[in-house]
């Protein structure tokens, strides 16, 4: 069926007994109707996928709903005020079993949101209100589709570990792996490895091991969102062989490595002064240049706002690693 729809009406397109074709105006109900056929036609289309590759398991328990953490729909281009109640509603032929609107940096919706349903026929249905209104906007909905992941346990336990900082006190470990919904925690609460302060109480930071790279990055997805009554950040933790390594130049000579440090505002320098490496040159004299290893990308991040600023009387200029001279000085100077 070939369909052309303009911005305010579509024409429909249909044969004669005498085999001729013949066009006419339809309005905007007859329009959505046709377009929930098409939408019907292609799911079956997946359904006819489906049965051919039926053998492969792991596939096909992606959109089962013996699995219901798998049954996930995203939507996008939803208005920021949108709120879980208008999710439910605009999804409401549908069980949802969690809504997670995605927040920006800001705390402020991102237009974006996943949504887990509990079963395949869910799914199908979810489909249906893809282009649909919320508001003033057409929504976007796509099945999200989860990757092929290997579950046994990495050779690297820190391959995937996020950090949480700014939770409750009181969250147990427990409270964390429900709180990061859709991620598989290894070992569960035991992977949950809750920090403490110099008098033995929780620090509101903790570091959780995940089981894939797919887990890591759906973690990511829960920044900014709220356990109890705080806004939880979460950011990935370096690897052993993925370090997060700054060098900084024209230094003044006689800078400290504890200077360095403080000039580095609101970073995370692994292992404090210990964790930056002043160049020295050819007389072994300090260069004005040095290397430091961070905890996280963010603290990156904000290690590149000091760009230019000033330590002493010079101006300091902050790079990240990524020449491959730059890359062997940082397997030489950040090392874990």
């Amino acid at each position: 069926m070939d369909m052309s729809m303009g911005n305010d009406e579509g024409l429909s397109v249909s044969e004669n007994p005498g085999g001729s074709r013949e066009t006419g105006n339809i309005n905007q109900e007859e329009a959505e109707q046709m377009f929930d056929i098409l939408v019907v036609e292609k799911i079956k289309e997946e359904e006819k996928l489906f049965e051919q590759f039926g053998g492969n398991k792991p596939n096909k328990s992606k959109i089962e709903g013996s699995n219901t953490k798998q049954n996930i729909v995203e939507l996008s281009g939803l208005p920021w005020s949108a709120k879980d109640d208008e999710i439910k509603e605009f999804l409401k032929d549908c069980n949802i079993v969690k809504i997670l609107i995605i927040l920006n940096e800001y705390k402020k919706s991102s237009g974006n949101a996943k949504v887990w349903v509990s079963s395949k026929e869910d799914l199908k249905r979810a489909l249906l209100c893809h282009k649909k209104h919320l508001g003033k906007r057409y929504i976007n909905v796509n099945i999200v589709e989860q990757e092929e992941t290997n579950r046994s346990t990495p050779s690297d336990p820190h391959a995937f570990t996020v950090k949480l900082s700014g939770l409750p006190w009181s969250a147990t470990e427990q409270e964390i792996c429900e709180f990061l919904f859709g991620c598989e925690v290894l070992s569960g609460p035991a992977g949950v490895n809750i920090e403490m302060n110099e008098e033995g109480k929780p620090s509101g930071s903790a570091l959780v091991k995940l089981e894939t790279k797919a887990d890591l990055e759906m973690a990511l997805r829960y920044n900014k969102q709220v356990l109890g009554n705080r806004y939880v950040d979460v950011e990935k933790m370096a690897r052993e062989d993925d370090k997060f390594c700054i060098k900084l130049n024209s230094l003044p000579w006689s800078a400290s490595q504890q200077e360095i440090c403080d000039f580095l505002t609101g970073c995370e320098v692994v292992g404090g002064p210990a964790g930056v490496t002043i160049e020295m040159n050819e007389s072994g004299k300090p260069s004005g240049a040095a290397f430091v290893q961070l905890r996280t990308e963010a603290d990156v991040e904000k290690a590149k706002k000091c760009h230019k600023q000033k330590l002493g009387a010079r101006y300091v200029d902050v790079e990240t690693i990524t020449s491959k001279y730059g890359k062997a000085k940082q397997d030489q100077h950040c090392s874990n």
